[in-house]
């Protein structure tokens, strides 16, 4: 069958279609001199599902959700295409007496599940690959064993490869069910507000390629952007590639915040959730709870530290990964470490330090636990008694800032007696005497000692040291 679908002319149809989808409305058009369109491709995707009987119940779910005049106008689509007896199972399965019946909320996606663009055919599947449909959610497609399949499903040989002008027809005798999202999921958990909270706290942009035509008639085509928040954005950007999360619980979120004294999210440094989202998502891996290995690496680049007895729900299917619900906040290691008892800080007096480290680029190194420090740390008051304004200042004067504020081995109260090399510049020093710490312009006053983290130690002080 592969063999003679290639050979033939309308392969080469194909691969007109493929390769420049607007030269083939002049060159490959039925009454162009050189070239004779086959009946059967005469029409386009919509075309020649209307002219199937047995696709006639779909046909009236693609007229209900609004796609007719799209599979009609140019481009290149996919359809999985249920059969009549796979939506009477379906209806029947779900309490509806027609498609008609079935509410717009509800239909439209799932006939825009069943739509995907390029136009693929079984033989274009060489292992297996995921695919975003029109209802910005993935297909899981393979064609290995003899097998073409659709999310498991069976494409019926019969109806293989149909073939129209813009398009390709693949009939299946089941009706696709799109898995959750992410949203869809916690949505349905009564435990899980708070982590729903913290994904909507932090938006992106994007671009919406499907609303951006030229709608004034200008020649220009209209870029639309969309403000999404990361509980549909960060799902909805690589619906082709799996991820896992992890979702403490309200309880979790609950003792989280009592331990680290804070009341709730607002008064949590951002610097912190943003390491929280970061370390409860795994990148590129889709995995139940019992896949999972040791050396498993969250999208924040720490190692992910979870075990079984915290996990409260796992393996909740989402449409491009799982969801394992967890009773605790999982801690990343950076928080550990000295980048952690900056930005956590409990006394809540490092604000303008924490935003400091973080435009100055040091997070990363202070929370790397080969290595040892020692931070003195100037207080929100100190900032202002120096007059210096981190919103203002460069990142590069920061990065001399900071750096004139640590040292490269860790020093315990006791033992601060001295003069010291400072991360800047060996020959930039501080000198220690007592509670006083004098640096090349000016001097503060060391007012809280021996703050510990797992790679070094803080102290708070006065005043800005400044470098130069």
């Amino acid at each position: 069958m592969l063999k003679k679908l290639q050979n033939s002319p309308r392969q080469l149809i194909r691969l007109c279609l493929l390769g420049i989808q607007i030269l083939y409305l002049s060159s490959c058009q039925p009454d162009d001199e050189h070239f004779e369109m086959p009946a059967e491709m005469s029409a386009r995707v919509y075309g020649q599902l209307a002219a199937d009987p047995d696709y006639s119940t779909f046909v009236k779910g693609v007229d209900k959700a609004g796609l007719k005049d799209i599979l009609e106008r140019s481009g290149l689509y996919t359809a999985f295409a249920p059969t009549n007896a796979a939506w009477e199972e379906f209806l029947k399965a779900n309490n509806y007496s027609s498609i008609e019946s079935i509410p717009d909320t509800i239909l439209v996606p799932l006939i825009n599940y069943h739509f995907m663009e390029p136009m693929k055919f079984s033989f274009d599947f060489k292992e297996p690959t995921r695919y975003t449909t029109r209802a910005n959610k993935h297909l899981s497609l393979d064609n290995q064993g003899g097998k073409f399949t659709v999310n498991g499903v069976e494409v019926i040989t019969e109806k293989m490869n149909g073939e129209a002008m813009n398009g390709a027809i693949h009939g299946i005798g089941t009706v696709l069910i799109a898995p959750p999202t992410l949203e869809d999921a916690l949505s349905k958990r009564t435990d899980l507000k708070n982590f729903r909270e913290l994904l909507k706290t932090f938006t992106l942009r994007r671009f919406d390629a499907r609303s951006s035509l030229d709608n004034d008639g200008d020649g220009d085509i209209d870029s639309v952007f969309v403000e999404e928040s990361l509980i549909t954005g960060f799902w909805w950007r690589n619906q082709v590639d799996l991820l896992t999360a992890f979702a403490p619980t309200d309880a979790a979120f609950e003792q989280f915040f009592q331990v680290n004294g804070y009341a709730n999210f607002s008064e949590v440094p951002r610097n912190v959730l943003e390491l929280l989202i970061n370390y409860h998502f795994i990148a590129l891996s889709g995995k139940k709870i019992n896949d999972l290995g040791s050396n498993e690496k969250t999208i924040g680049n720490e190692m992910l530290t979870l075990s079984a007895a915290d996990v409260v729900t796992p393996d909740i299917r989402l449409n491009n990964g799982y969801l394992h619900v967890i009773d605790k906040v999982l801690l990343p290691p950076s928080l550990s470490t000295l980048t952690g008892l900056i930005y956590l800080n409990r006394d809540k007096d490092l604000t303008s330090f924490s935003a400091a480290v973080k435009q100055a680029a040091m997070a990363q190194e202070l929370s790397d636990a080969t290595k040892q420090f020692t931070v003195f740390a100037p207080t929100d008051d100190a900032f202002k008694a120096s007059n210096v304004d981190v919103t203002k200042a460069t990142a590069a004067d920061l990065a001399k800032i900071v750096r004139y504020h640590i040292l490269r081995s860790k020093q315990m109260a006791a033992a601060l007696n001295g003069t010291y090399e400072t991360h800047l510049d060996p020959q930039k020093k501080v000198t220690v005497a007592g509670t006083m710490i004098t640096g090349i312009k000016n001097s503060a006053t060391i007012t809280q000692t021996d703050k510990v983290a797992n790679n070094g130690v803080l102290h708070k002080i006065n005043m800005v040291l400044m470098p130069e």
